[in-house]
């Protein structure tokens, strides 16, 4: 062989490793490729048409190669290697059709097969387990009742100058220094309800400097328990006489108040106290001569209630004033001014007291009002002329913290439990003289 020969052979030998390379190289990129853009069953799918299609392929082309190598030196020895070759090509031509058509129709067949056997592309809707669901009965809100019971003026002590015999601090001695006898007569009455509001007229204090006035009381600080032996909660000092011994006497009051969780309220300070998870508010007034019914007073009381209201969330708001006129049986017209006021200002409950003796009652846009509770446990005169009092009991009944209603009880009392003489010991009256007391109360109401 001709060096020329050996190099074009070298020559064809190189292209022909190239392109096999390139044809692997793209077989394997092509494979990869494939491998990952289809599913498990359309590479299955691929690969069955493509061994199809080279086995058919293989054959065709090896029929036609051993045709080549049989017949290509007797057509040479002819001098017909054009029309030999002509018809090879033909052949070749021939061949690639065929196998076209075999591998069409191969993939239609496929495809046939694959779509009579494909499943229905509309998933089967999973039934859930049915499941009976209980209808939850919404929990209501349950009813609640308490009681909030008033009761007068509680003068615990003597005034400045007064004489021991018969006086409150003289019987505190008599009775052994027993600080639950004063009030054990209406204990059970105030230990049944929810809350017991008096007014406290007059300071509980050591001081010993007092207003030049007739009357300035006090008393001991101990009278606290007298207080609490007998459930009494909570104290207006809202009245003519809780500064009887200056400002000092006033906040030893407190002081003391604190000291034996007694609540307190007068003036610019409120007292809240939740019941039953109803939240009640309270306010005292001294309103003598106009003092509060003017244009002041009322814009004061207005911002008092809508802070109870508004800020504190208090669903119920009391209005303990001291005012009227004493030993005066029928409200003023004062009284009965500021009263409708107070409730069109939002109060649900107006109370009253300092004239010493018991006034009528009026409701007002369906809110009680009590002008006058009288005296009730009052050191401040041994002997008075009228002992009438009561018990005003208002009773609530909520439902969540919506009021649903209220009723009025009022229960007659007496100052004292003996005849011709103060004992400072209120107790309930009973019968005929329980019945005088009412009616006595209604002939005064509106």
């Amino acid at each position: 062989m001709g060096t020329s020969k050996k190099g074009a052979m070298a020559k064809d030998t190189v292209i022909y490793m190239l392109a096999k390379g390139i044809e692997g190289v793209v077989g394997v990129v092509t494979m990869s490729v494939m491998t990952y853009l289809f599913a498990t069953f359309q590479m299955g799918l691929y690969s069955t048409v493509n061994i199809a299609i080279t086995t058919i392929g293989m054959v065709a082309i090896q029929w036609l190669v051993q045709s080549v190598l049989r017949y290509v030196n007797k057509y040479d020895i002819l001098n017909q290697q054009k029309e030999f070759y002509s018809t090879v090509f033909s052949a070749w031509k021939s061949v690639n059709v065929g196998v076209a058509l075999i591998a069409l129709i191969i993939i239609l067949v496929v495809i046939l097969i694959i779509n009579l056997n494909k499943p229905s592309q509309k998933e089967p809707v999973k039934k859930e387990p049915v499941v009976e669901k209980k209808e939850e009965k919404k929990k209501e809100d349950p009813e609640v009742n308490f009681t909030i019971s008033f009761a007068g003026d509680c003068t615990l002590g003597n005034y400045a100058g007064q004489a021991n015999d018969g006086s409150f601090n003289q019987e505190y001695q008599r009775e052994g220094k027993d600080l639950t006898y004063f009030l054990k007569k209406v204990k059970d009455v105030f230990e049944k309800d929810d809350l017991t509001v008096v007014n406290l007229e007059g300071p509980l204090t050591t001081a010993s400097n007092h207003l030049e006035k007739e009357f300035p009381f006090s008393g001991n600080p101990e009278y606290t328990k007298i207080l609490t032996s007998s459930s009494v909660e909570a104290v207006t000092l809202a009245n003519n006489h809780s500064e009887d011994y200056y400002e000092a006497g006033l906040q030893d009051t407190k002081k003391y108040l604190d000291e034996a969780s007694i609540g307190h309220f007068g003036y610019d300070e409120n007292y809240i106290r939740e019941i039953k998870g109803i939240k009640c508010g309270f306010l005292g007034y001294r309103s003598l001569s106009l003092s509060m019914n003017n244009e002041k007073g009322r814009q004061q009381i207005q911002e008092a209630i809508n802070h109870l209201k508004n800020d504190e969330k208090c669903q119920l708001v009391f209005v303990y004033y001291h005012w009227g006129i004493e030993r005066q049986y029928q409200a003023n017209d004062d009284q009965r001014s500021l009263a409708k006021f107070t409730i069109d200002a939002g109060a649900d409950a107006v109370i009253g007291s300092h004239p010493h003796v018991v006034q009528g009652t009026e409701t007002y846009n369906g809110k009680p009002i009590v002008y006058s509770l009288g005296n009730f446990c009052f050191g401040g005169n041994r002997n008075p002329s009228d002992t009438d009092t009561m018990i005003y009991q208002l009773s609530y009944t909520f439902k969540g913290t919506n009021q649903l209603d209220y009723k009025v009880q009022i229960i007659p009392c007496s100052l004292t439990s003996s005849r011709g003489r103060n004992d400072y010991q209120p107790y309930i009256l009973q019968g005929d003289e329980a019945n005088r007391v009412m009616e006595k109360i209604k002939k005064y109401s509106y």
